[in-house]
């Protein structure tokens, strides 16, 4: 049991944690997986800090065990985080009790039906939301997010994630500053193939759920790879992509380089051009006085995108500026990679870059 109402949507406590902590030591953020033991823990710990009459934020520093060293100071007990987890659930116990002999059941638990059917926000929302829809697939409404709409939940999710990818994007360019407004307007006269190396993929439900190759290790090499992408927010899901050469004509290739936990990828098997140079997850980086030839070679190996140390990116593309331009956000998109995997493996134990890199180049 985690708290005394049964289904609570505080899940004993450790909502707030959660939202805020995700991804960090034992908090599993998006994942499944472990987050009963985290709630039933915070449900113990939280109840022993309502018991000793501390403060819950302290949580965040102070353990139970030095709590329970603090009690035996002050008491001459011997108390240890275990006795106090023990009268956590005695305390749950008689607080369960009590609202049974009130007369409250398991039905009282859940929310009641109006959480689910009224609409949240004014009438006025609820008109216009819908014609906005029906004009674009999605839709901001200022203090209250994103509205989207689409054929499928999985489809939604991917819109959601290009919106929030989106206002990224549009902060970033304001800050430089860049006037976003204009450029929208330059965008939408032009119309978006003037500005867009490559055109936007719409969202095919068919185009995941099959896997040529049929070795668990290679699905689950890429399906690990696609849950990080997705919980460091390096791509929204089922946008991008993944490939790795495996022979010399042949490589296998993901439609999507994001997915959450739980969800379909997909895996072809596709024949190559032998002479053709692919992506991986390095980037290249040049002294500050290196000679043009260098940087010529390293535009050629990373896919026309490299770094000079304390110059920047620097990007080289055919016929037009805005293919370089694509290959220096293809740069820095690797390099986020890279200090996501960097920090990850740093400060919470996750593989190294080597983990992430092909053998050879």
């Amino acid at each position: 049991m985690m708290t005394a109402r049964g289904g609570c949507h505080l899940q004993g406590g450790s909502s707030a944690p959660i939202a805020f902590c995700a991804g960090y030591g034992e908090f599993p953020g998006i994942k499944s997986g472990g987050a009963a033991l985290v709630a039933r823990n915070f449900a113990y710990q939280n109840t022993a800090y309502d018991v000793l009459g501390v403060c819950a934020f302290a949580g965040f520093s102070v353990t139970l065990d030095e709590y329970a060293n603090t009690l035996n100071d002050v008491t001459g007990l011997e108390m240890k985080a275990s006795d106090l987890e023990t009268v956590s659930r005695r305390v749950l116990a008689l607080e369960r009790l009590f609202n049974l002999l009130c007369g409250f059941t398991p039905e009282n638990d859940w929310l009641p039906d109006r959480f689910y059917r009224e609409p949240v926000g004014s009438k006025e929302m609820e008109a216009r939301i819908p014609r906005y829809l029906a004009e674009s697939p999605a839709t901001l409404v200022k203090g209250h997010g994103p509205f989207v709409r689409g054929g499928s939940l999985q489809e939604c999710l991917r819109l959601l994630g290009v919106v929030d990818a989106s206002a990224k994007l549009l902060q970033e360019a304001r800050v430089r500053p860049v006037d976003t407004t204009a450029l929208a307007r330059r965008i939408r006269e032009a119309g978006p193939a003037a500005f867009f190396p490559m055109p936007g993929r719409a969202f095919d439900a068919a185009a995941f759920g099959t896997y040529d190759p049929r070795d668990e290790a290679t699905i689950r090499a890429f399906r690990e790879r696609a849950v990080f992408n997705f919980v460091q927010r390096i791509c929204p899901y089922a946008t991008g992509s993944m490939s790795e050469k495996t022979a010399e004509h042949e490589m296998l290739y993901c439609p999507t380089a994001s997915a959450p936990e739980g969800f379909e990828i997909a895996i072809r098997r596709f024949p190559i051009d032998a002479e053709a140079v692919y992506l991986n997850p390095r980037v290249g980086l040049c002294r500050w006085d290196a000679p043009i030839a260098a940087v010529l070679d390293m535009l050629r190996w990373h896919k026309g995108a490299c770094f000079i140390a304390g110059d920047g990116a620097t990007g080289a593309g055919k016929v037009t500026l805005e293919r370089a331009a694509h290959h220096v956000s293809w740069g820095e998109s690797i390099a986020r990679f890279r200090l996501a995997v960097h920090l990850a493996h740093v400060l919470r134990g996750g593989p190294p870059l080597s983990h992430y890199e092909p053998a050879t180049q």
